[in-house]
């Protein structure tokens, strides 16, 4: 259990949640892009791609919340916190939902 817990609050878990972050943000530029200037792509498609490329992330900090001791736990919480409020204001914002 201690060396599952190591690996996933080490370095290379938060750099797989920075990357993860940068795809949904990528997701959410080009759905925007391809749907309100392109027009090509219908807006369902646009939400399932964005909710898609959100699940990596907090998957990940998910497993670190339920895997961290003390202060850890702490700020995994927070993080899990400000991602769903992060996505439910874009959500609010973008898609009306």
């Amino acid at each position: 259990m201690k060396a599952i817990r190591e690996y996933f609050t080490s370095k290379r878990q938060l750099n797989y949640l920075r990357i993860s972050a940068l795809i949904f943000v990528a997701a959410m530029l080009l759905t925007s892009y391809l749907n309100r200037h392109l027009g090509i792509l219908s807006f369902k498609w646009g939400v399932i791609i964005v909710v898609i490329s959100l699940i990596p992330a907090l998957i990940i900090t998910t497993i670190n919340y339920i895997l961290a001791d003390g202060p850890e736990r702490k700020q995994y919480r927070i993080r899990l916190y400000l991602g769903v409020i992060v996505f439910s204001i874009i959500g609010y914002l973008r898609y009306g939902i």
